[in-house]
């Protein structure tokens, strides 16, 4: 909408009155100029490109973006051509200025571990990232890549949480064949994907509809590797595929580990214990609780790596290893590098789960 100054008002109220020649009341009544013409900006508005705009040969606005352009005006020809969606929007709010917007300057990329640009390998655990391990930018998954439920880290996704009761209930309402067990051994030592019924008369296992949301126990570690098979998934293992090595705490070897670390901390949350940030021994309960259900230890959106239950993982069925400690560990039990090595596939105990990590 055309704008009328009240000045220009009372100079057509003077010469009413008055009288003054036709060239006072043409300059009286000349349009201030919103912009200097021929001069160029970086285009602006919500839904502008990176490129810039020239300001029409009448000063009334600027011309169309030269979108992803260097050279100014590309597109804002001397015929003022119309104005763009923010030069529009300016009018609409009342912005009367004639500067001309200086032209946007590139802000400088940040560069972290050293001069050729590399990512640190370990990430700040209260920045919301898991980032360990670094394949390389052409390793790493598109942003789809991760199934719902999951979280990226480096070139392999971990999921959320433990498997919990009501989802390996589900599964095993399918009536899974043990049978089709992709191991040889587990074929043999594992008839039945069923919590163990010794196990699970344990007094600190969660009973009852409430406890559906916490981690399932009392599984072997057959049952958490025919559990992510059938989802499509993995017990989580060596970064890369197949079995993670038994022993040490080498993060770049290791999915669980480097999701549990972020490569580098001794905890999810940094390299200093905190009593009573998951569920250990400290907390007092002596069993599980609702999984996900601390913010406090929780990295990158990955929870409850530490305490609750110690978490099942991808080695040789010869020498099985449970990570992270639960809720009856203190505090050097509860580290992520913390280690339970059980030689027995059957084996189950009320607090050891899993969770599952795909590639």
């Amino acid at each position: 909408m055309k704008r009328t100054s009240f000045a220009t008002v009372g100079l057509v109220v003077a010469c009413f009155s008055l009288g003054c020649s036709s060239s006072d009341a043409t300059q009286g009544s000349a349009a201030p100029q919103a912009c200097v013409p021929g001069a160029s900006a970086a285009c602006a508005g919500p839904v502008a490109c990176a490129g810039y705009q020239v300001c029409k040969a009448d000063g009334s606005g600027f011309g169309t973006c030269a979108c992803g352009s260097s050279d100014a005006g590309l597109d804002a020809g001397a015929d003022g051509a119309d104005a763009p969606a923010d030069t529009a929007a300016q009018d609409a709010a009342g912005d009367t200025s004639s500067e001309v917007a200086p032209e946007a300057s590139q802000p400088e990329a940040a560069v972290e571990g050293g001069e050729d640009g590399a990512m640190e390998d370990a990430a700040d655990p209260d920045s919301g990232e898991a980032t360990i391990p670094d394949a390389g930018a052409d390793a790493l998954p598109d942003a789809s890549f991760c199934p719902a439920g999951m979280v990226q880290v480096g070139t392999f996704c971990v999921d959320v949480v433990e498997v919990t009761v009501s989802a390996y209930q589900a599964w095993l309402s399918t009536n899974p064949a043990p049978g089709l067990q992709l191991e040889v051994q587990c074929v043999a030592s594992n008839p039945s994907f069923a919590p163990d019924s010794l196990c699970m008369a344990d007094p600190s296992v969660c009973h009852g509809a409430a406890c559906g949301s916490h981690p399932v126990v009392c599984i072997d570690p057959c049952d958490a590797r025919a559990f992510c098979e059938a989802h499509g998934k993995h017990l989580c293992g060596k970064v890369g595929g197949g079995e993670a090595p038994p022993n040490g705490c080498d993060a770049t070897q290791n999915e669980w580990l480097a999701a549990c670390s972020s490569g580098t901390y001794a905890y999810p949350y940094g390299d200093t214990y905190g009593p009573g940030n998951c569920n250990g021994f400290d907390v007092g309960l002596n069993t599980t609780v609702v999984a996900g259900s601390l913010p406090t230890c929780a990295v990158g959106g990955i929870h409850d790596m530490s305490g609750n239950v110690m978490e099942w993982q991808r080695t040789n069925l010869a020498y099985n290893v449970a990570r992270g400690g639960g809720f009856r560990d203190k505090a050097d039990g509860l580290k992520c590098c913390s280690a339970q090595s059980i030689s027995s596939n059957a084996l189950a105990q009320p607090d050891i789960g899993f969770r599952c990590c795909y590639q």
